[in-house]
């Protein structure tokens, strides 16, 4: 395997010893990782969408499911799954703390949940949080551009998350640390964003998803 380091500025000790350990990173999973991902192609065209309505008031996002159809009268117990928490509805309403939901994002405000009876997913919700009426999301806005890549946003990141939900959650794709030659055409590469102080969060990415993380100085 052969890998080269395109356009780097020159790097302190720290980063060099960063960059040996990526390196054995990548040798050392890359063939557990390829034997261990199931590609299922079909799987998103199986998934039930529900249809949403959602209000905020006092800090609460409410939520309220549309069933289908066939599901109108199977369940009784519903819970929603979501990025703050599973929540359990009250006449098929949902009641979220909008602050838990908006402390893990970004501009990211289109949120994806799970609609759950026990043991049962019923249908996938997505909801845009753009579309809801709160000072809260306009607050949150507007403080974007002064907030710094932190902690928070190190636990967002996840494995198995696309390059494009990554650099769209950051709003620019990172700059370029890593790259290497195709593997079996399989592209492993990887991204720094950073902070003007030199704090800053590390991605590895094969088959252009998250597949390791680290960070520098991050609080």
């Amino acid at each position: 395997m052969i890998f080269r380091v395109r356009n780097q500025p020159r790097l302190d000790y720290f980063r060099r010893d960063m960059k040996v350990l990526l390196f054995g990173l990548v040798l050392f999973l890359s063939f557990e990782v390829l034997s261990g991902q199931d590609v299922e192609p079909d799987a998103e065209a199986d998934i039930i969408f529900c249809k949403t309505n959602a209000s905020e008031s006092k800090g609460i996002l409410q939520i309220q499911i549309e069933l289908p159809e066939k599901d109108l009268n199977s369940y009784t117990d519903l819970f929603l799954e979501t990025d703050a928490g599973t929540f359990h509805s009250k006449n098929r309403i949902f009641k979220v703390p909008l602050t838990k939901l908006l402390e893990r994002r970004r501009r990211n405000l289109v949120a994806n949940f799970w609609l759950v009876a026990i043991g049962t997913n019923i249908c996938k919700v997505v909801l845009d949080l753009n579309d809801v009426r709160s000072k809260l999301i306009s607050n949150h806005l507007k403080s974007i551009d002064s907030k710094k890549i932190n902690l928070r946003d190190f636990e967002y990141i996840s494995n198995g998350m696309d390059f494009e939900e990554v650099a769209s959650y950051f709003e620019y794709p990172g700059e370029e640390i890593l790259k290497s030659e195709d593997i079996e055409d399989d592209f492993i590469f990887g991204r720094a964003w950073k902070n003007a102080d030199g704090s800053q969060l590390i991605v590895l990415f094969m088959r252009n998803q998250v597949f390791s993380k680290n960070h520098v100085g991050l609080k």
